[in-house]
């Protein structure tokens, strides 16, 4: 529920996902505002981490870009 939520708002651009600056450990950093914040919150691990994937290939489908090692 809340996944869907939150990956309509990334396809729409409205949030900013990342990995986190501060000894991240491989640990995600989405930015949002408002209801779509609240809804980041309820988010597991795992769906985090899905969500990363697809910030990912959404940056890269945009500027055309390959990467061939794991960061985004």
């Amino acid at each position: 529920m809340f996944h869907d939520f939150v990956k309509s708002k990334l396809e729409a651009g409205e949030i900013k996902v990342r990995p986190a600056a501060v000894d991240g450990n491989g640990k995600i950093e989405i930015r949002a505002s408002g209801i779509t914040a609240i809804a980041v919150w309820f988010l597991s691990r795992k769906e985090k981490e899905q969500i990363a994937e697809l910030a990912r290939y959404i940056a890269m489908r945009r500027h055309r870009v390959s990467v061939r090692e794991p960061d985004y």
